[in-house]
């Protein structure tokens, strides 16, 4: 299938503050890839993944774990889905923090990342969207989010751009 077929997805109110994080995680996978094309240090780029998931993304997670899939059931094999990424995730940022030098879990962590935000904006939010009621979310949204900033803003080292 080309993917000139495919139409844009019709995102529910609700879903977009998460379909924004999921932007930001693929600009996280550019800029990892960027440094591996320009050779930056692995200790420079492991630093910036930490830091990232630090203040983004394990937050986006633990939105997605209690609020997102509260609406389907505990078996449901696409929320199971998510959550086995989410750990799987986890463990690769464990192991770029015990390991800040090796390029093959920088490299690891981008794949993973890249295809779980595709699964979860393909698939699971789709999914969500035809067997619940999203009325409700955005205003769960509203009380659990903290206020976004740039990540970028407070991070001096923007190895993703060279000078």
């Amino acid at each position: 299938m080309s993917t000139t077929n495919l139409k844009p997805l019709k995102r529910h109110i609700a879903l977009v503050p998460l379909s924004h994080d999921h932007h930001q995680g693929l600009l996280l996978v550019w800029k990892i890839r960027q440094g591996i094309n320009w050779r930056i240090s692995n200790s420079r780029m492991s630093k910036y993944i930490l830091y990232f998931s630090e203040h983004d993304l394990l937050l986006h997670f633990h939105k997605e774990e209690t609020i997102l899939i509260i609406g389907l059931p505990p078996n449901d094999p696409l929320a199971q889905q998510m959550l086995q990424e989410h750990k799987k995730l986890r463990e690769s940022l464990q192991a770029i923090k015990n390991n800040e030098n090796e390029i093959t879990f920088i490299n690891e962590f981008a794949n993973l990342l890249e295809g779980h935000i595709r699964f979860e904006e393909r698939i699971l939010f789709p999914h969500i969207q035809e067997t619940t009621t999203l009325d409700n979310l955005a205003e769960q949204w509203k009380e659990n989010t903290d206020v976004s900033f740039d990540i970028d803003q407070h991070w001096e080292d923007h190895f993703w751009n060279k000078k």
